[in-house]
């Protein structure tokens, strides 16, 4: 397990999450598909990368960006991430899609949120949902699934869809896998950094940064 979490560690620092062979043994982990749930009736796409034509690989699983909370074990500084998406008119956000995995190391829980934008990176914070329980990093495909009575967007303005740790989950390591329907479009991301347990960010600690990332991560969201 050291060995593989070092794997990890390494890989995640130059942006990269990629399974190790150890993965395998893992009791999570394995090659049992979990259906993704179809687009859900009445509600439209905002935006939505999840390869539901691929019938058995609808993002990768092998491969993603790292979620770390400050107290995690992995050798890493405190991590987030968030992606962004436009509505074309206004709309009420009523269903987040996400493909995240836990990493196998800490607790098993984190973070779902709703940002609105600020000069091009996640401002304010407008909704959240705690997500637990998530399937093993490596296995095929579960997805989390967060419902909302309602959060108003207003057309053409870009928001952000962030995975992030709080205080009920300090140690959690996820994955946030990429998506395997557009390898061609560069998208920009936006990440959190900040210094925690020894390690130090690349970049300024504490702040969120834009930066390009190709292919991305897998996830939607819908509203009417």
């Amino acid at each position: 397990m050291k060995s593989f979490l070092l794997g990890l560690g390494l890989l995640a620092s130059v942006g990269m999450v990629q399974a190790a062979p150890q993965l395998a043994s893992h009791p999570a982990a394995g090659n049992t598909y979990i259906p993704a749930p179809p687009p859900p009736a009445g509600l439209l796409p905002i935006f939505d990368n999840i390869a539901r034509k691929y019938p058995k690989g609808f993002y990768n699983t092998i491969a993603g960006r790292p979620i770390v909370g400050p107290n995690s074990t992995v050798g890493l500084p405190e991590t987030w991430m968030a992606a962004p998406f436009t509505p074309a008119t206004n709309m009420t956000l009523k269903r987040v899609q996400v493909g995240i995995s836990w990493g196998g190391v800490g607790t098993n829980a984190a973070v779902v949120a709703i940002y609105d934008d600020s000069a091009g990176l996640p401002g304010n914070a407008l909704t959240t949902w705690h997500a637990t329980g998530m399937s093993g990093y490596g296995s095929c495909c579960s997805l989390v699934v967060k419902n909302t009575a309602g959060l108003p967007l207003t057309g053409g303005q870009q928001y952000w869809l962030a995975i992030k740790t709080d205080n009920s989950s300090k140690d959690a390591y996820i994955v946030w896998n990429y998506n395997t329907a557009d390898q061609v479009t560069l998208q920009n991301v936006a990440i959190y950094c900040k210094d925690s347990s020894g390690h130090t960010c690349s970049g300024p600690s504490g702040e969120w940064l834009a930066t390009p990332l190709l292919p991305t991560v897998a996830y939607a969201v819908y509203g009417n």
